[in-house]
Formats: structure tokens, sequence, C-alpha cells
């Protein structure tokens, strides 16, 4: 069992700025209706568990991985889940099923660079009729796509 990268920054804060209204909230509200759940089987697993932290990469250090080369980076998942190795899961935690795929690879490359390699998977309640054919077969998924599960 490895330790974490000393250099791993992370730091947490509200997500939330003023009133949201509508969707948003309806979407905030699940989160945190989801938040407790993630925080059990993280505790069950004995993996640390983190909602809604900043992560922080340095200037240049995610330009391999295609991240901006020239600034340092701040991006926020919805939660993750750390095992003691340092792996984590990743959860981007959705109302409505959204194509969030782009997002979800920014998260793992930034991790990536942190020491922390990743699966990342998008949570969510509701289907629509525009989700991709693709995603009605688990199977045919391609390796590196983010996985999804309703929840």
């Amino acid at each position: 069992m490895t330790s974490c990268p000393p250099h791993t920054h992370w730091c947490s804060r509200s997500p939330l700025r003023g009133n949201p209204r509508g969707a948003k909230a309806k979407g905030l509200t699940y989160e945190r209706r989801l938040e407790p759940r993630l925080r059990a089987i993280a505790t069950d697993l004995g993996w640390e568990f983190r909602a809604h932290p900043w992560i922080h990469t340095p200037a240049g250090a995610g330009a391999p991985l295609g991240l901006a080369p020239s600034s340092s980076q701040w991006l926020q998942p919805d939660f993750l889940l750390i095992a003691p190795s340092c792996c984590c899961l990743l959860l981007e935690a959705k109302l409505t099923w959204t194509n969030c795929q782009s997002q979800l690879m920014k998260y793992q490359r930034a991790l990536q660079v942190l020491g922390h390699p990743s699966v990342a998977l998008q949570v969510f309640r509701n289907l629509t009729s525009t989700i991709p054919a693709w995603t009605a077969d688990f199977y045919s998924m391609a390796e590196d796509l983010p996985l999804w599960m309703r929840l």
C-alpha cells in the first residue's frame, strides 16, 4: 500500500454561491441527497471521501496530458472516493443524464498529474430520450470512456 503524493492539496468549500433556482436548484438538491449515501459507501470501504474538492494542477504539469500548459488549473469534481492506495473513484452527479464525458476526462487527467489514477462515473437519476445508443449496451463501451450508473 502506497501513500498519497505529498504535493496533493485538497481544498473544500461550498460549491454554491447565491440562491439557485429551477433545474440548477433541483440538481444541487440531488447532490445533497446523494452525498450521505456516497459517504457511507466510502466509510464502509475504509476510503477517504471528498465532496466538491478543489483540485489544483500546477502550471506546466498537465501539458503532456492535454491540460492548459502555461497556467495552473483549478477543477472541482462533485465527489471523490479515495482508496488507501490513492486511486480515486471520481463521481459526477447529474439529476438528468447529460454527456459530461469531456468534463470527466479533464478531471481524470488532472488527478493523474497529481499521482491519483482514477475511474470516472457519472451518477444520475433521470434518463432522457436523447441518451446515445452506445449507453444502452454496457459492454460495448470503449475501455477509456467513463462509466455511468443510475442512483
